[in-house]
């Protein structure tokens, strides 16, 4: 009988022993819930760190180019003293280039043949069958059989490239260009003048032909 009645008490100890569990299983629901909800209050959370502004870096735009146009440079040589002056500038003329082109020829005498040398000076134009430097008459000098012009007698020089042609009106169609001649083998700078060469242009058609020679020593 006594067993039985334990049997009999049993049961309530088992019942309060599991009302004490739920309660404390109830009181830790309890606290980790207020810790949730306390965790959410924005004031209880930590600050957060405020954003540091990167400073924009301005460019300022390049300003435009500029165009300079160059300014004229106007040719100059050394005078005597030193200094240079402006150059004459070279307008075309027909009766200066002319005489230019046969003076050229006529100084041209190494390391030509007397024979050469005259035929260069007296060479035909092939359309009008004439000569194209020199008139009939001084090609008829030049090339005369008992006393062809020589070319020994002709200065070792060059003209001169400091001094410019100096051109003369004589008459209408007649002109006198003189043309200084120079030794330039010692110095380039400061040619030795050697003389002077004096050609008469005369007007035959549209060209201007050589005429006369005079040679004239410094």
């Amino acid at each position: 009988m006594n067993v039985t009645r334990w049997w009999t008490q049993s049961p309530p100890v088992a019942k309060a022993g599991t009302v004490a569990v739920a309660a404390v299983v109830a009181v830790t629901g309890l606290a980790f819930c207020a810790g949730l909800s306390g965790s959410g209050d924005p004031a209880a959370a930590p600050p957060a760190a405020k954003a540091t502004p990167t400073p924009s870096l301005t460019t300022k735009a390049a300003p435009p180019a500029t165009h300079v146009s160059p300014k004229p440079v106007t040719p100059t040589t050394a005078d005597d003293d030193g200094a240079n002056v402006p150059s004459p500038t070279a307008q075309p003329d027909p009766i200066r280039d002319a005489a230019v082109t046969f003076v050229a020829a006529w100084l041209n005498t190494w390391p030509q043949t007397a024979e050469s040398w005259r035929a260069n000076l007296t060479e035909v134009d092939p359309f009008t069958r004439q000569p194209q430097w020199v008139t009939v008459e001084l090609a008829a000098t030049i090339l005369d059989p008992a006393a062809p012009m020589d070319p020994e007698t002709v200065p070792v020089g060059v003209m001169s490239p400091f001094v410019p042609p100096k051109v003369t009106l004589v008459a209408d169609g007649i002109a006198d260009v003189a043309i200084l001649v120079v030794d330039q083998t010692m110095d380039r700078q400061h040619p030795t003048p050697l003389g002077t060469v004096t050609v008469t242009m005369v007007e035959r058609g549209r060209r201007w032909l050589t005429s006369e020679i005079d040679w004239s020593p410094a």
